[in-house]
């Protein structure tokens, strides 16, 4: 089983994501889902609530070596119209945030 996160930090607001959270390892689950351009086209979404909410949680609990996080790269808005891609240096860069936000 795994818990998307895709409004995390918008649409769900961060105490309530932080209580559903809390509650799925509660109950076992070990698995997670993100992006890093989930709600990008939200008014003033960036893309990276998702992510940086579940940094800040993974810092205040300790959870990581408990958990699997997949999370996707290659959509995020680059200049208003394309996205940025899967070139080399793209997913480098996608990787290397998603790993300094995992706290």
């Amino acid at each position: 089983m795994c818990l998307g996160c895709m409004f995390f930090g918008t649409r769900v607001p961060e105490g309530r994501a932080v209580a559903i959270l809390d509650r799925f390892i509660e109950r076992g689950g070990r698995f997670l889902d993100t992006a890093d351009n989930y709600a990008a086209w939200l008014p003033d979404g960036t893309g990276d609530e998702s992510e940086l909410l579940l940094g800040r949680w993974l810092a205040a609990r300790g959870h990581r070596d408990q958990l699997t996080i997949a999370t996707k790269v290659g959509a995020r808005p680059a200049d208003g119209r394309a996205r940025e891609g899967l070139s080399r240096s793209a997913v480098a860069a996608a990787v290397e945030a998603a790993c300094a936000g995992s706290g």
